[in-house]
């Protein structure tokens, strides 16, 4: 195994992200695996030391430059302990759902420890006749996409008896699928050239306050995290093509009607023509870079409907909205401006995030799983989730993810806003099978 290097200076991207944790807004990826039977320890605990530590970033903690200015290192320590990162639990009776759920609120809730590396992994037993695991990874390390190439890389396929993703220099086939659930094609560097508009937009974006609902306030510590069950991806392609859409476009607009319902729920109606705006995380690593880890993503500000009433005029208001994000740079616009936060000073960064929290009410992240039924050290894979930590101060994030034909939503709120999240995961699915039905 190559020697790692000592220390390596921190990217402004990912010192970004290292800068704009905060108590109340911890930048933390979570993700969520269920097994069918009990994962054992030793065997994933080898797991880990054969395909997880060969990448250096998950050996290095955070460091400071020495005359104590500059951007933060990536650096090597001699006592690195993989136990450190390991924790064991039996969850509490009934050792159902809701009882998962609490602890990966809690979890969500649980900043890590900057004394060493900034990653734990929660084996957790007595999930029905099975168990789980929980990863909790700093978004500093990377981002989502990825860090689910580097979780993926743990798991085989079930249908070849061979590894699916390999780590660490091996090709990511498990995403190959990207296509139908990808927000915006990476292709979107190119488009940048093109700066013209990036001026208007941005500056029309930055003025627009977005408006009070029942998602945004003050935040706390203390999170809340939901997911839906399990929806046949298969129904969601079938009303894509009635509609002549995309997949994403029926998933943001089943979004948009979830909230809309959530709304009504807290509020009553919300006027015809409230948006709520979400940020989108676009992946814009170049061909042959989809190893890497770090963060390489941008966003773009998403309206999305709530206002209107019918499903089928939200969705073609999704569909006209997102084709026109797709051929706009916004997205490599804001991944300058994040750079760029990695290298001013604290006080100026503060003014940056709190900016872009009065532009927006969550983050959507959308991520294509693999295909085919997958295990990890042995176990079969029951279902997949993650949670997008609530960057820029914000009090939501929804996730999808899609595994072996099946879609799952994930809600992350904090527990200080009026949102309940597994009511609000519930009204999402509702308000995806309203519109399929509709279609």
């Amino acid at each position: 195994m190559a020697r790692i290097r000592r220390s390596q200076t921190m990217s402004r991207a990912d010192a970004a992200w290292l800068h704009m944790e905060d108590p109340t807004n911890l930048m933390m990826i979570s993700a969520l695996f269920t097994f069918k039977g009990k994962l054992d320890p030793g065997r994933f605990r080898d797991l880990l030391e054969n395909r997880l530590l060969p990448y250096d970033r998950f050996k290095m903690r955070v460091g400071y430059p020495k005359i104590g200015v500059g951007r933060p290192l990536w650096k090597q320590y001699r006592h690195f302990d993989l136990d450190n990162h390991l924790e064991f639990h039996t969850l509490e009776a009934p050792g159902d759902e809701p009882a998962l759920m609490k602890l990966v609120s809690d979890l969500m809730s649980t900043p890590l420890d900057r004394e060493v590396s900034l990653w734990k992994f929660h084996v957790v037993h007595g999930f029905g006749a099975g168990s789980a695991l929980i990863c909790r990874i700093h978004h500093a390390i990377a981002d989502g996409i990825a860090l689910l190439r580097v979780l993926l890389s743990l798991t085989e396929s079930e249908a070849q008896g061979d590894d699916l993703l390999e780590a660490p220099n091996r090709s990511s086939a498990a995403l190959a699928n990207k296509g139908s659930l990808t927000v915006i094609p990476s292709k979107l560097i190119d488009v940048a050239r093109g700066y013209g508009t990036v001026a208007s937009d941005l500056g029309k974006l930055l003025i627009e306050a977005e408006p009070n609902s029942p998602f945004r306030g003050p935040l706390g510590v203390a999170k809340q995290a939901a997911c839906t069950g399990r929806i046949c991806l298969d129904s969601i392609k079938e009303a894509r093509l009635r509609a002549g859409c995309t997949v994403n476009d029926v998933l943001m607009a089943a979004v948009a009607g979830g909230l809309r319902r959530h709304y009504q729920r807290i509020q009553g109606d919300p006027a015809r023509n409230v948006n709520l705006r979400a940020m989108i995380p676009v992946d814009l690593r170049k061909p042959g870079k989809e190893q890497a880890l770090g963060n390489r993503f941008g966003l773009v500000f998403l309206g999305l409907p709530v206002g209107l009433d019918s499903p089928n005029h939200r969705l073609a208001e999704v569909q006209k909205r997102m084709n026109a994000l797709k051929r706009s740079p916004q997205a490599v616009v804001v991944l300058g401006l994040l750079a760029a936060v990695g290298s001013i000073p604290s006080e100026m960064q503060q003014h940056i995030v709190d900016l872009f929290a009065s532009k927006g009410t969550a983050v959507v992240s959308n991520v294509p799983g693999p295909r085919a039924p997958m295990s990890l050290a042995g176990e079969s894979i029951d279902s997949l989730m993650f949670w997008v930590p609530q960057s820029g101060r914000l009090g939501l994030g929804v996730s999808v993810m899609s595994y072996a034909g099946k879609v799952k939503f994930g809600v992350a709120a904090d527990a200080g806003l009026p949102v309940q999240a597994q009511g609000l995961a519930y009204d999402i699915e509702a308000a995806l099978e309203e519109l399929i039905q509709a279609l």
